[in-house]
C-alpha cells in the first residue's frame, strides 16, 4: 500500500551531490510573488518563503548553477514588476552541493524556538555515548524523553487554555482526548521521529498500547550496529511516558515490547501504571 505520507526536504537545508547550486534571495511584493515562483518552478528544490514587515516577502531557494548561467535568471527575475532585490550567490559550499540558507535564523516550530539535528549523526552520538556510559545512557534517554514529554504538554495546554487536564475531565471530554492523541502523535511524524497508531486504550484501567513505524532510534541502530537483542527506543519510550503521565496526572510507566531494531514488524509501546 502506497504511504499517504510525504517526505520533505527541509527548507532550505539540501544535498545535491555532484551539483553546483547558488543561492536565490529575491525580495518581491506580494501580489507578484506568484510570477517568481512560476520562473523557479522547474527547479526541484524547495522554496521557503518568509512575509516581511509592510507588502514585500522574501524567497529563498537553491537551484543548479548551470541554470543560472542558461536561463539568465538574475536577469529575468530582476525584470519581473514588483522584484526590489534578487541576489544570485555561490560558494565553496553551494560548489559541493549543499544549499545551506544564509537568511533563515531561528527556526520556530508550533510557536516556539525549535533545533534540528541530524538524526544519523545524533544516533551515532547516542551510541558512543552508551559504549561508556552502557546501560546507565539508555536509563539517562528515557528520562530525558520523559521530562521533554512533560514540556510538551505545557504547551498544549497553553494552547487550550487549561492549567492541567485530570483523568475525569478526559472521562468527561472524550473528544478532548481524541485531541490529545491526534495532537502528540502528529508532532511525533512531523518531526520525524516515528509514526505512532493507537492499538488500544483504557482510561479505566490506565493502559494503552503504541504502534510505531519507522522509529528514527530504531533505524539508525540497526544501520551503525545491525539488530539488537533488545528494544532500543529510550528517547521514545521516555516522551511518551512523559505525554501520557502528564495528561492523565498519574506517575506511568513506558515498556518497548516490540522494536524494529530487535527485527520485529513495528515498535510496540506498552504504557501502565508504575
Amino acid at each position: 500500500m502506497k504511504s499517504k505520507y510525504v517526505s520533505i526536504e527541509y527548507p532550505l537545508a539540501i544535498h545535491k551531490p555532484k551539483r553546483r547550486l547558488c543561492e536565490i534571495i529575491v525580495k518581491v511584493r506580494k501580489d507578484n510573488i506568484h510570477k517568481v515562483i512560476e520562473h523557479l518552478r522547474r527547479i526541484d528544490t524547495p522554496i521557503l518563503i518568509t512575509p516581511l514587515d509592510n507588502d514585500l516577502v522574501l524567497l529563498n531557494t537553491f537551484i543548479p548553477e548551470s541554470y543560472v548561467k542558461t536561463s539568465n535568471t538574475h536577469e529575468k527575475l530582476t525584470l519581473i514588476p514588483g522584484v526590489e532585490e534578487c541576489i544570485v550567490k555561490s560558494s565553496a559550499i553551494t560548489n559541493m552541493g549543499i544549499g545551506l540558507s544564509s537568511i533563515i535564523f531561528p527556526l520556530i516550530f508550533l510557536g516556539r524556538r525549535g533545533v534540528v539535528f541530524s538524526a544519523p549523526r545524533f544516533a551515532k552520538a547516542i551510541h558512543m555515548t552508551r559504549e561508556l556510559f552502557k546501560t546507565s545512557a539508555d536509563v539517562v534517554l528515557y528520562r530525558l524523553g520523559y521530562y521533554y514529554g512533560k514540556t510538551v504538554v505545557e504547551d498544549f495546554l497553553k494552547m487550550y487554555n487549561l492549567e492541567k487536564i485530570s483523568l475525569m475531565t478526559l472521562m468527561k471530554k472524550p473528544r478532548l482526548l481524541k485531541d490529545l492523541i491526534d495532537y502528540f502523535t502528529n508532532i511525533a511524524r512531523v518531526a520525524g521521529w516515528i509514526k505512532l497508531e493507537v492499538e488500544s486504550y483504557s482510561l479505566v484501567g490506565l493502559k494503552a498500547v503504541f504502534k510505531g513505524y519507522d522509529s528514527w532510534e530504531a533505524k539508525f541502530y540497526l544501520e551503525y550496529y545491525g539488530k539488537s537483542n533488545r528494544p532500543v527506543c529510550h528517547l521514545t519510550r521516555g516522551t511518551i511516558a512523559g505525554v501520557a503521565s502528564t495528561v492523565l496526572g498519574v506517575e506511568l510507566l513506558c515498556i518497548e515490547e516490540k522494536c524494529i531494531a530487535k527485527g520485529d514488524e513495528y515498535c510496540s509501546f506498552l504504557i501502565k501504571k508504575r
